[in-house]
């Protein structure tokens, strides 16, 4: 007896079928939008209304980099220069790292005024960054109806580019509103530092035993360290335990052989009874800031491991500015 062939789902039972897979990818949101695999590869597939009939600034960002910081300070700004037009930012990370997982990390954006009603994607594959042909860059792509109709590379240019970027938004804006009468904010006063560096796990100077995987390098060795040097004002670890350790690990760092001087001391370092200074490595942080000045320092920065032969550390990229 031949198999009864199913039916075709309707676009709303597509849509909803989608949903329900991708929820848990999704956070602020209802799923906006996915690919889906047609005879002519994969298409773009909005999810809900207002994203089939809104301006979309899809902004494709990795949590290290420094950029992402000052992404979303310029979603705040746009929010209130444009809250009575229809568009929609959407903030899509690649789930390259481990924490990424835990809607917790998550929190340390919470002091932008408008992260937590934008919608963020957590693209667990990479599909959306494979199909709109991204670099590792940060990137954006306005689209309109599933369309993409500008495309941009935010680094190495980050304020011009975001004049460019803001034109092209204001242009998408007029076809509703072919009298918004805003110019072009000519000064952003951007306070986030911009990346001038990241280097990979694999080209720091160690010793002790290391293991190298796909993208970065691994210590559960009590005498291991890890040094490399230092120039500017912001630096920033991004690391992880690894899904066996038993509880948070301890890494102790200095600058120039000295514990960090309060005058340039991260937000993510703490001070033990020793007077050692340290981070306090857990499941949700990820991204630690370790330097923080005002002024450019010029020097070594050395870590030490404490408690890793039970809780081993993964370590991805180093990023300073």
């Amino acid at each position: 007896m031949a198999k009864k062939k199913e039916r075709p789902l309707t676009k709303e039972e597509l849509q909803l079928k989608i949903k329900t897979e991708r929820t848990p990818h999704w956070f602020h949101s209802e799923p906006q939008f996915s690919l889906i695999r047609t005879a002519n590869g994969s298409e773009f597939f909005t999810l809900t209304e207002s994203a089939e009939t809104q301006t979309l600034a899809v902004f494709l960002l990795d949590v290290g980099d420094y950029a992402t910081e000052r992404v979303l300070e310029i979603i705040d700004l746009w929010k209130e220069r444009y809250k009575a037009l229809g568009w929609k930012p959407v903030l899509v990370f690649q789930q390259k790292y481990l924490f990424i997982k835990n809607p917790k990390f998550f929190e340390r954006y919470r002091n932008f005024a408008h992260f937590s009603s934008t919608a963020i994607y957590v693209d667990p594959f990479g599909e959306i960054h494979e199909w709109a042909k991204s670099t590792l860059k940060p990137s954006v792509l306005l689209m309109n109806q599933g369309k993409i109709f500008y495309k941009e590379e935010l680094l190495p240019n980050l304020g011009d580019q975001l004049l460019k970027l803001e034109g092209q938004l204001q242009e998408a804006l007029r076809f509703d509103d072919p009298g918004l009468p805003l110019s072009l904010l000519e000064n952003y006063n951007i306070h986030s530092p911009i990346d001038h560096q990241s280097i990979l796990a694999k080209d720091l100077s160690v010793t002790g035993q290391w293991l190298e995987g796909r993208g970065s390098v691994m210590t559960e060795d009590l005498q291991a360290t890890a040094t490399l040097p230092f120039k500017g004002k912001s630096f920033r670890l991004i690391l992880d335990l690894h899904p066996q350790a038993r509880e948070n690990a301890k890494l102790v760092v200095t600058f120039n052989d000295q514990p960090l001087s309060t005058l340039f001391i991260g937000k993510n370092v703490k001070l033990d009874e020793k007077g050692n200074t340290f981070i306090d490595v857990n499941r949700t942080t990820g991204a630690f800031d370790i330097i923080e000045s005002e002024q450019e320092r010029e020097g070594s920065i050395k870590i030490f491991f404490s408690n890793v032969l039970e809780n081993p550390i993964i370590f991805y990229e180093i990023r300073s500015a």
